[in-house]
């Protein structure tokens, strides 16, 4: 068994220099026959996030609605900084900027997500019919964004009861069937939800089934048809002020796919059963009336990924070279913050930690069979947030 440790202090500062209404008022213009007035120049205007000046992404909640992804690939089809490489489904790799997903801190509610569990895979299993908003952040990311930020984040957001329900509405539901040809499918999603005095509650299913695609050249790939299922829940409680929610999230991929996925090798036209499954159980606590001074937030997560290839094996001069793979990884972790706002923006402080138990039996038919390890990490950060107005100054011109 190994063990590794690692305590990582952070802090940062975003210092963006945002103008909100760049010669919001009327000038007044002299008068003088032949004067030319310059129209105004906006640089960044409103406000606009520091994710999307410096190159990231933001996704909303009415892109998700107007796109109705079935996938990463349509998720990110409109976004130039973000490619999505992969056919299949648990072969599909986002890049922001040529970064690779598992080089980034991606997150889900806040709970991160594991690194790609083996290198012709995925990074991992996200379904787009239970997204709310993504953020994508290019470059060293913020301070708080989690453990592995240097490249970049990935921030997914889920739906859940009170983002659906209209004013008056106490309980709703909502089902949804799509069908797309050339691998696409039939992909179907029912979800049911309410409130009652501080309780709110949302249940979401889904699935999606179809056929292999075909390249331009009527070539069909094998082993790439969608085979997703899901399941998110969550539960929460609202009383005196405060919030707590527990969710659990669940998603598999099970289907038969080629070994390589991510590469046609040689075309290979050989399938074999893959299981691809993550499991998220997360409580968190937040303040529904925050203060300047007390704005907390407290989470508390433990989610399994699991990768299983049950009857796989080469034989090369006699020998096994390839073979079975039964690959899991368990994690505990949580984060403590606080966010204080201040009069040019906000400074969010706290603490986060993780602990990961690795069970890896790669090519079980060989030597040295079961591997075991484990790692801990324990992190402060510190991250302030502030905007400035810039006014640009505009000189009028006589000819």
């Amino acid at each position: 068994m190994m063990t590794l440790r690692r305590v990582m202090p952070l802090a940062g500062v975003s210092l963006m220099a945002m103008t909100t209404a760049l010669l919001a008022q009327e000038t007044q213009i002299s008068q003088v026959p032949g004067t030319i007035a310059l129209d105004p120049i906006t640089l960044v205007a409103q406000g606009q996030e520091n994710v999307e000046a410096t190159g990231g992404v933001i996704v909303s909640s009415e892109d998700i609605e107007n796109m109705q992804p079935a996938d990463v690939s349509e998720l990110f089809a409109r976004d130039s900084a973000i490619t999505v490489s992969g056919g299949a489904g648990p072969s599909k790799r986002i890049h922001v900027f040529g970064m690779e997903q598992s080089n980034l801190a991606v997150t889900v509610d806040g709970v991160p997500q594991g690194v790609t569990s083996w290198h012709h895979t995925g990074s991992n299993v996200i379904d787009p019919a239970f997204l709310k908003s993504v953020e994508v952040e290019a470059g060293a990311a913020a301070a708080d964004a989690g453990f592995g930020a240097a490249a970049g984040a990935v921030r997914y957001e889920t739906v859940g009861a009170r983002d659906l329900l209209t004013d008056g509405q106490t309980q709703g539901g909502r089902v949804g069937l799509s069908y797309g040809s050339n691998g696409r499918g039939v992909s179907a999603s029912l979800a049911g939800y309410g409130v009652y005095d501080g309780f709110d509650w949302f249940v979401m299913l889904h699935a999606a089934d179809g056929d292999d695609y075909e390249t331009g050249d009527g070539y069909t790939m094998p082993g790439t048809a969608p085979a997703t299922q899901g399941v998110i829940s969550k539960f929460g409680y609202e009383f005196e002020g405060h919030r707590i929610e527990l969710a659990y999230d669940y998603n598999k991929d099970d289907a038969d796919r080629v070994i390589k996925m991510n590469m046609d090798l040689g075309h290979a036209t050989d399938v074999y059963p893959l299981k691809v499954t993550s499991n998220t159980l997360s409580l968190k606590y937040t303040e529904v009336s925050p203060t300047d001074m007390w704005d907390p937030e407290v989470a508390l997560y433990l989610s399994r990924n699991e990768y299983w290839r049950p009857n796989y094996a080469t034989v090369a001069s006699g020998r096994a070279i390839n073979g079975d793979m039964d690959l899991q990884t368990d994690v505990f972790g949580g984060s403590m913050k606080n966010t204080f706002t201040l009069g040019a923006g906000t400074v969010t402080a706290g603490v986060d930690f993780n602990s990961t138990d690795y069970r890896i039996d790669n090519y079980g038919d060989l030597e040295p069979g079961v591997r075991n390890m484990e790692t801990q990490q324990i992190g402060a950060f510190v991250q302030g947030r502030f905007e400035f107005d810039n006014v640009l100054c505009q000189e009028n011109l006589a000819a």
